[in-house]
């Protein structure tokens, strides 16, 4: 629709957006206030137009191929509700390692690795010397309220950084017995604990996790376990104006495509996907990249094959595989797949990040679309934009355009 608007007022797509998006100190559709480390979307869009090489060539017809470009925005926040809190444990093994316990689930989206990656920076103590709990049972996991909502790295991760203070304060305390000092006075750095301003004289922590024991063998202090949890600070909306605090964090960015369309059969196929997205600090750049990639594919599914069919009695016929398409490594074999990364720092993330998961599935197929309208003329308002769908359109244009010649 953004498309459209643009044509008519005579402006470039790129250009209307770059107008129009958020930018600190405006606000959004709920009425919160963008600020600065809500993200760069202007950024996002800049990239994501320059990967397509927007300006040049936006059409190309070589044939009964047509080679065209499109793109599209995205915002997304997590929707949860007001109490959605997330909660970790921090445990030590008498070597000074950490067993990492939490409630949400990893189904492959690697949040395993990168909420240990969290808990190793804040616990300042070597990747290897974390051991995550792959068994969650709400008998006996911390609590965690679903894992959905793209919220994952944003509040589990929040959870844990919560946890690691915890019991770097309980270290610090059991330090004290042997210092008899304040806990306050003490400094905890990379696995060691010492008095601020005297390194000579510190302590490992294998010495102070299950309380310090004195050389008389009498025992100050205790084992320690850190526990934290994240509640998000968000509110219900208005229910007269849908405005206020209900959302915690956004992630934006903008979808590119290169096209070739068929004329000949209606067939699309993807030259060309980018994903430039502002999701904070990227904890796991190898896994995020991955989790986008595959989101693209997943959204070019949505865009051109998936489509649910009915009989007229209401019956489902796309009910299995052979009628229900969907995107394999044949369709993007020769797909090139662009991302880019924009870390503006979340003000309120772990190490200033933010949700990725979903966000690249929203704006690809609308990107798609544009190109189909950019390449042939023609606008689809509902998906998939199938082969079949694309060539009769083809058809009754090209019946059309004859009938006027």
């Amino acid at each position: 629709q953004l498309d459209i608007i643009a044509k008519k007022l005579g402006i470039d797509p790129v250009q209307i957006r770059l107008k129009n998006c958020w930018k600190p100190g405006g606000t959004n559709q709920i009425g919160q206030i963008i600020k600065k480390h809500n993200g760069r979307l202007d950024i996002c869009i800049k990239k994501a137009a320059d990967a397509i090489e927007w300006d040049k060539d936006r059409k190309v017809v070589r044939g009964n191929k047509i080679i065209a470009k499109g793109l599209a925005c995205f915002m997304k926040s997590p929707v949860m509700t007001t109490n959605a809190a997330s909660c970790a444990l921090v445990k030590f093994a008498p070597d000074g390692s950490i067993n990492l316990s939490m409630g949400t689930i990893d189904y492959g989206q690697g949040a395993l690795t990168a909420l240990s990656q969290i808990c190793a920076e804040r616990i300042q103590l070597p990747f290897e010397k974390i051991h995550m709990s792959r068994e969650t049972d709400t008998q006996f996991s911390p609590y965690e309220w679903q894992t959905v909502a793209s919220r994952g790295t944003w509040s589990v991760g929040n959870a844990i950084v919560a946890a690691c203070d915890d019991a770097i304060e309980k270290i610090k305390k059991n330090a004290s017995y042997l210092f008899k000092t304040p806990a306050k006075t003490l400094v905890y750095e990379k696995g060691f604990v010492f008095i601020k301003n005297n390194r000579k004289k510190k302590i490992p922590i294998e010495q102070l996790i299950h309380g310090y024991m004195f050389e008389d063998g009498h025992t100050e202090g205790g084992p320690v376990v850190g526990y934290g949890y994240f509640m998000p600070n968000i509110q219900n909306a208005d229910k007269e104006t849908g405005q206020g605090r209900c959302v915690g964090e956004w992630t934006g960015g903008c979808q590119s495509v290169i096209i070739e369309i068929d004329t000949e059969t209606g067939v699309i196929t993807p030259i060309k996907m980018v994903t430039a997205i502002d999701a904070g600090k990227i904890v796991n750049p190898k896994l995020a990249r991955g989790q986008i990639v595959g989101a693209m594919v997943q959204a070019l599914g949505s865009a051109i094959y998936e489509g649910i069919i009915y009989s007229d009695k209401g019956k489902m016929r796309s009910d299995h595989f052979t009628d229900y398409k969907i995107p394999t490594p044949e369709d993007v074999f020769n797909c090139d797949m662009e991302v880019i990364f924009i870390e503006t720092p979340e003000e309120g993330g772990p190490f200033g990040a933010r949700s990725l998961a979903e966000h690249p599935v929203v704006a690809l197929p609308s990107a798609i679309g544009n190109a189909v309208h950019n390449g042939t003329g023609i606008d689809f308002f509902e998906l998939p934009i199938t082969s079949d769908k694309l060539l009769i359109k083809l058809k009754e244009k090209k019946s059309l355009t004859s009938k006027f010649l």
